[in-house]
């Protein structure tokens, strides 16, 4: 299955899915709507009463926070992505890179890294859940006179097998790895992070993933109230940390040591370009350090020209790092908009 038909068949599995999770016709016959605020807007008829709790649709929420709402059932997560978490679906993605067209599975599901979706010759993979959202980006080098590095997944000498053969990996999550995981109960989480809220304060209906209002604001660090005088609930919700290069360090401790040895050169079209001292993954940064794009070079003297690369055919440049090398970098905004 190619990149850019992803969202749509798995929207149509998970509402599949989403049937078989209904708490049934009974409970949808006693549900009392009410009027509930949410940072400042009102929605009528947005909340319901179930039980002695308020409940709110995270869609909703998503779109109060300008946001887009996804729901994995595979993975037993409902995502609100807000900021740069939201080019991280497959949609958006393959409309910033066209060349990812040519994307398919080349690897099964795999707990902790999810689906990887690339090419069997060399270029960047991106590992995906089974939603379609973006949950790591990685750069396989294979075996042979490969010098082993410490950001590297395997111990020295342990190579893993990938489908472009035996060799080392570089893996940048993006969202925490227990998300990556199958979980028993429904889990919520905002942009790449899970939430702590109860699975008692979580409901899986027909009408999508519905979370105490309560429950769901406290676990943001926001807050709810009450409006004397409309007599209605009001709350105040925080959309999640958006993906800036202090979310990707929190997010790969062990790793990101590594690219704080060298100081982040401005480069045109990438931003502030965060390298290792050896092969590896390339991260581009705005001013505001959110993340721009994720990229990797692969030298010309072993690597053979592919059209998704950035460079023409026998036109790879010098790189100060790396030498003669070509290159390709998946964006995450317009890269016409890069600059500052």
């Amino acid at each position: 299955m190619k990149l850019k038909r992803m969202s749509r068949a798995v929207t149509a599995l998970a509402g599949c899915l989403l049937l078989v999770l209904t708490l049934g016709s009974a409970a949808l016959a006693n549900d009392v709507r009410v009027d509930v605020v949410i940072n400042g807007e009102r929605l009528e008829d947005g909340a319901i009463v179930y039980g002695d709790r308020t409940y709110v649709h995270l869609e909703d929420v998503a779109r109060l926070l300008d946001g887009r709402f996804v729901h994995d059932p595979d993975a037993n997560v409902a995502f609100v992505l807000t900021g740069r978490y939201k080019s991280l679906m497959a949609d958006t993605l393959a409309k910033l890179n066209p060349d990812l067209d040519g994307y398919t599975p080349i690897a099964r599901f795999v707990s902790g890294r999810g689906i990887h979706y690339g090419m069997p010759m060399a270029h960047v993979t991106i590992s995906f859940l089974p939603s379609g959202l973006a949950a790591a980006f990685s750069h396989v080098m294979t075996a042979g006179e490969l010098k082993h590095e410490p950001w590297f997944d395997q111990t020295p000498g342990k190579f893993e097998r990938f489908f472009a053969g035996d060799g080392y990996s570089q893996h940048l999550y993006v969202v925490e790895r227990s998300l990556i995981q199958v979980a028993d109960e429904t889990r919520v989480a905002f942009n790449g992070r899970a939430l702590k809220v109860d699975p008692a304060e979580i409901l899986v209906r027909e009408g999508g993933v519905l979370v105490s209002l309560r429950a769901l604001a406290e676990a943001t660090g926001g807050g709810v109230g009450w409006d004397v005088a409309e007599r209605l609930a009001t709350a105040k919700i925080q959309p999640g940390d958006d993906l800036t290069w202090n979310t990707l360090a929190s997010l790969n401790m062990r790793t990101i040591r590594f690219y704080d040895q060298q100081e982040p050169v401005y480069v045109p079209s990438i931003g502030y370009r965060h390298v290792t001292p050896g092969q590896g993954l390339i991260v581009g940064t705005e001013e505001d350090e959110r993340i721009t794009v994720f990229g990797a070079l692969f030298p010309a003297e072993t690597t053979e020209w592919f059209p998704w690369f950035d460079q023409s055919h026998g036109e790879a440049p010098e790189f100060p790092d790396a030498g003669r090398a070509y290159s390709q970098h998946i964006y995450l905004v317009d890269k016409e908009q890069i600059g500052f």
